[in-house]
């Protein structure tokens, strides 16, 4: 019955902690949020949207360990964001926890410059950041960025919505993974496996997300 419990209070953390999550202290045309996307990667996806509803997508940050690497212990899903004048421009600052992990991701919208934990990365051509090993015990590497479309249209956003539209970020996600024994979750495995079954049914069949 505990783990019944325990595994529906996961699901509600991870479910609250959805990418169209808005921040108390952001501007409201701004949304920032993280939330596990398959079984080895947790996504923090910025986007902008203007009074008309337009939106547009600043960055996207996957972050990739070992499968499950965010179903340990702590303070699983907990974040927070704010703003602030840095650097010559207005930098946002968003961070968030998973088991013992507290991972951060600092945005300057006028330079286009961004850092994941201590790791500068321009993103003058690009909008998405590859990040790997996130859980090892040597510092996170940055393996690469990428450019996607960056319409949205109206809030919310979903995930299949944005990581559809590359094969190349379908694969960095590992839906091939399984929890490891110990951490296997039914039901978190079924949210995240759900997710991943329709970008892989999107990559077989060719298509990509068609804003309207």
């Amino acid at each position: 019955m505990l783990r019944k419990v325990q595994c529906f209070l996961l699901l509600g953390v991870l479910a609250s902690a959805s990418l169209h999550a808005q921040a108390r202290d952001r501007p409201p045309s701004g949304a920032v949020g993280s939330r596990p996307v398959s079984p080895a990667v947790v996504a923090t996806l910025l986007t902008n949207h203007s009074q008309a509803g337009d939106g547009e997508l600043e960055v996207l940050v996957l972050w990739r360990g070992s499968p499950g690497w965010f179903l340990g212990g702590g303070r699983d899903g907990h974040s927070g964001s704010r703003t602030g004048s840095r650097g010559g421009g207005e930098t946002l600052e968003h961070y968030f926890f998973y088991g013992d992990l507290r991972l951060k991701l600092q945005f300057n919208r006028r330079t286009r410059t961004a850092r994941v934990q201590d790791i500068e990365v321009s993103l003058q051509d690009a909008n998405v950041i590859l990040v790997d090993q996130v859980d090892s015990s040597e510092t996170p590497t940055v393996v690469g960025t990428r450019w996607i479309d960056p319409q949205v249209g109206d809030p919310p956003v979903r995930d299949e919505q944005v990581l559809g539209r590359s094969s190349e970020l379908i694969d960095f996600l590992r839906c091939d993974a399984s929890l490891p024994d110990g951490l296997v979750r039914p039901l978190v495995q079924e949210m995240l496996q759900m997710t991943c079954r329709a970008l892989l049914k999107r990559q077989r069949d060719g298509l990509e997300e068609k804003i309207r």
